[in-house]
């Protein structure tokens, strides 16, 4: 809630959205609808207080719980892991999730699996090792 009292100090001081925006608290966009969220609850008024983190809170906590919550791919990472495995191309994975088991989420959220995926590292089965110029390895993607 330190966030948004800082914001809403700001808002009181004349400050602009962008400016608020460039302190790096939150994007501009962000400090708008704070700020018409302050103006409706009339925190902008000078006269007045700030609202204490209390109110803060069940304001904005209120408005948070409204979003809906993405569709999560973790029901399908047992497929999308061995698709990837497999050479599948994440389009792919993605127009095959959503038209054989109804996924709804987007691609991106296909994406970031597979990125998390790449990372993984497969341990060496075996350690090679020749005398210099011996031996030359090379490795084939």
């Amino acid at each position: 809630m330190y966030e948004y009292r800082q914001i809403i100090a700001q808002l009181r001081a004349g400050q602009s959205n962008r400016a608020i925006g460039q302190t790096g608290l939150a994007h501009r966009v962000k400090v708008a609808k704070i700020r018409l969220a302050a103006e409706s609850q009339g925190w902008l008024d000078l006269e007045k207080e700030l609202p204490d983190d209390t109110v803060l809170s069940t304001f904005f906590q209120g408005k948070s719980e409204d979003k809906k919550q993405a569709p999560s791919i973790k029901p399908y990472r047992e497929k999308v892991e061995q698709w990837y495995r497999q050479g599948v191309q994440a389009t792919t994975i993605h127009a095959t999730l959503s038209r054989e088991y109804g996924f709804k989420g987007s691609y991106d959220c296909v994406r970031r699996l597979i990125k998390k995926l790449r990372a993984v590292k497969i341990n060496a089965s075996m350690i090679l090792d020749f005398k210099p110029g011996e031996c030359a390895q090379v490795e084939k993607k």
